[in-house]
């Protein structure tokens, strides 16, 4: 009996000292997140503006803003140029180059929600044989009107043995109903109809020997108006 009283008062004493041991213990300590801000996006950085870099008079083309990095929907893009018209908007718009040559400046401006914002420019050229891609029209253009007593005239600067083309534009006139009469002291001519007259474009051959030349032409209609225009020529041997 008291063998069994001793041990039921040894589990008491051990129930006991683990009810102290927690009681002391208290409740676990609570653990603060730790707030982790977001990495930073990289500043804003334009690298180019793309498009063709040569264009004609008047040519309408795209250029699109190239950004280093990362595009989004939040940016604003802000299009400029010295000449010509900026069409669109956004990171690709379209840009109509002006009437005239030269070198002119695009520039774009983008800008985030956060106030940053780069800036690019990039000029291009305008011109009338972009990358030298067209030949340019060496004709000689004698531009007349019926009637008239003034001698309309032009020149051209060709080698010996080379052929020059001549056109005789008359305002407001069919050249179908029009006499053309050719002269050239000097050299050959050549082209469709000439000997009937019916010849508004020919080929002058400069002759072997430098020098001054002349190519003239007459020009009636069936009223009897006439015209007169003429080419001087300074042929060249082997340099111009």
């Amino acid at each position: 009996m008291m063998k069994n009283m001793s041990k039921i008062y040894q589990l008491l004493a051990i129930l006991l000292i683990m009810a102290i041991s927690v009681s002391c213990a208290g409740a676990p300590a609570t653990i603060k997140p730790v707030n982790i801000p977001p990495a930073s996006s990289a500043a804003l950085k334009a690298i180019d503006i793309v498009g063709i870099r040569e264009w004609k008079p008047l040519q309408e083309g795209t250029l699109n803003c190239a950004l280093d990095g990362d595009d989004d929907n939040t940016l604003k893009y802000t299009w400029s140029a010295e000449q010509g018209t900026i069409k669109g908007e956004g990171k690709e718009v379209t840009w109509i180059a002006p009437n005239i040559q030269g070198d002119f400046k695009v520039t774009v401006e983008v800008s985030n929600p956060k106030g940053e914002g780069t800036s690019f420019s990039r000029s291009f050229k305008v011109t009338d044989n972009p990358y030298n891609n067209f030949t340019p029209d060496a004709t000689i253009y004698l531009n007349l009107s019926l009637p008239s007593t003034s001698v309309v005239t032009g020149s051209g600067h060709p080698k010996v043995f080379t052929t020059s083309e001549i056109e005789c534009v008359v305002a407001g006139k069919d050249a179908s109903e029009l006499t053309f009469k050719w002269t050239a002291p000097t050299g050959k001519l050549a082209g469709n109809g000439l000997a009937d007259g019916k010849s508004s474009r020919v080929g002058w051959i400069a002759p072997g020997v430098a020098g001054n030349y002349k190519v003239s032409v007459t020009v009636t209609d069936k009223s009897g108006n006439s015209a007169s225009g003429e080419v001087n020529f300074n042929v060249y041997c082997c340099r111009p």
